[in-house]
């Protein structure tokens, strides 16, 4: 018999908020699957890239290289590869780019493109088509995928170099 004001756990109450606690993790656990399913790319561009013994391409022109690489568990579909130019960092800043440019001929493989999972795509872009537009302001190139609104994106930073000159 229970007196007034004194309190007892029982077996029933210490399964009740071992289970609570258990379905509470395990609901966390499948958000945090959830989040992490599907495709996720690893987007890098790598610019002052020289081709060598590529048919129809000259060993003098230099290229800007985007990589994208699907780590995640379901395909995607690259669209299109994209370059935005910013006047400053200000401009980049509120998102107001003064030119954009879609890479129409990609040297390497046609758009669009399935990135299955696991896999990997390069894309090229010639440099001296836009080497006016690497020498001031921000230059950002974009990588469109059919299952995001808003493109990856990465920074191009291209290095003026000297002949003779390493990185």
């Amino acid at each position: 018999m229970m007196l007034a004001g004194s309190s007892s756990i029982g077996t029933t109450e210490i399964i009740a908020v071992y289970g609570a606690a258990v379905a509470t993790a395990v609901f966390i656990w499948e958000i945090y699957k959830w989040k992490v399913s599907g495709p996720r790319i690893r987007f890098m561009v790598v610019p002052a890239m020289q081709l060598i013994n590529v048919p129809r391409v000259s060993e003098s022109d230099t290229f800007i290289v985007a990589t994208a690489t699907n780590v995640g568990d379901r395909p995607t579909t690259i669209t299109n590869l994209g370059i935005r130019w910013y006047r400053n960092w200000l401009w980049y800043t509120i998102g107001k780019s003064q030119r954009q440019a879609i890479v129409a001929q990609n040297v390497l493989k046609e758009l669009p493109h399935i990135l299955e999972a696991g896999t990997q795509w390069k894309g090229l872009s010639n440099q001296d088509e836009i080497g006016q537009f690497t020498k001031s302001g921000v230059l950002i190139c974009e990588l469109h995928l059919s299952h995001r609104r808003r493109p990856k994106t990465a920074r191009i930073r291209v290095k003026e170099v000297s002949v003779g000159e390493t990185l």
